[in-house]
């Protein structure tokens, strides 16, 4: 790879894959987990995207930064892998169609709903049930994007955590 690193005495040389890789395995690893890679593939997926700097290090170029160029192949290779996740599960059963089921189905969403705080649920809603997307949710609710991300990712899981209390438990 083309990448400068200054060495000890100010010079600057080739950056090799190994150098790098234990320079950046860390940045890599921990973006990886905040973008919700399991800590069992958390090895493979950083390898993975250090492979991909390899394959693309010819359009790296070395008057930039590295780390950005770095760290948008790994979110790239984090997209891929769940994916690959998502393609290896079952497809979802078809929804009920009886007005039996989707009452029950209805009954269960509103008590998921009942457990989010109002602010949380405003997002969830407005993303989960009404099709948005959290950028037109964060503009219509006047926050920022970062912020419409944390509190949908927040209420997801509190709504799947109070889902499963509800199954276990019963309505």
């Amino acid at each position: 790879m083309r990448t400068t690193k200054s060495s000890s005495r100010g010079q600057a040389g080739p950056l090799h894959l190994g150098d790098l890789y234990r320079a950046e395995s860390g940045h890599v690893a921990g973006l990886l987990m905040r973008l919700g890679v399991p800590k069992d593939d958390l090895d493979d997926v950083t390898h993975e995207a250090f492979l991909r700097v390899l394959r693309f290090s010819s359009t790296f170029d070395a008057s930039q930064p590295g780390r950005p160029w770095l760290l948008s192949i790994a979110y790239r290779a984090a997209i891929d892998h769940q994916r690959h996740v998502l393609s290896a599960l079952e497809p979802p059963p078809p929804p009920a169609t009886d007005p039996i089921h989707r009452l029950l189905a209805a009954d269960l969403v509103a008590a998921g709903l009942r457990q989010l705080s109002p602010a949380a649920r405003r997002v969830f809603e407005l993303h989960e049930l009404v099709g948005l997307s959290l950028v037109e949710v964060s503009r219509q609710l006047g926050l920022s994007l970062p912020t419409a991300y944390s509190r949908h990712r927040r209420a997801r899981i509190a709504f799947v955590a109070a889902l499963q209390k509800i199954l276990l438990e019963g309505l």
